[in-house]
């Protein structure tokens, strides 16, 4: 009957209404996920949660400090107490910097 097609067709007008919304929700997910911004925030996000990723940054930061140290305070390459004492820091400091982050080996220098 005639009441029962009204009613059919404003059925199908809501489930249309819902699927475009749906259909949109998802466009904009996808416009999202394929931001090349979002992909590099996410990639390194999960790089930083890796716990092997995280010692070597650190053992890396702790090297290039030492060495900055070494190079600016104590002056490596301008003379020769500059490098013999950079020698002294880097023999003295491996042992404290193996006790510090083990995955280093004691070393400041590679």
């Amino acid at each position: 009957s005639f009441a029962d097609m009204q009613k059919r067709v404003l059925e199908l007008g809501e489930l249309a209404t819902q699927q475009e919304h749906l259909i949109q929700s998802q466009f904009n997910q996808m416009m999202e996920n394929t931001n090349p911004l979002t992909i590099v925030k996410e990639s390194i996000n999960a790089l930083l949660k890796d716990k092997s990723i995280q010692e070597n940054l650190s053992t890396t930061a702790v090297k290039l400090g030492a060495n900055f140290v070494i190079e600016k305070v104590l002056g490596r390459n301008r003379s020769v107490l500059g490098y013999l004492s950079s020698i002294l820091v880097e023999k003295y400091g491996a042992p404290l910097l193996k006790k510090i982050l083990p995955s280093s080996k004691g070393k400041l220098i590679e």
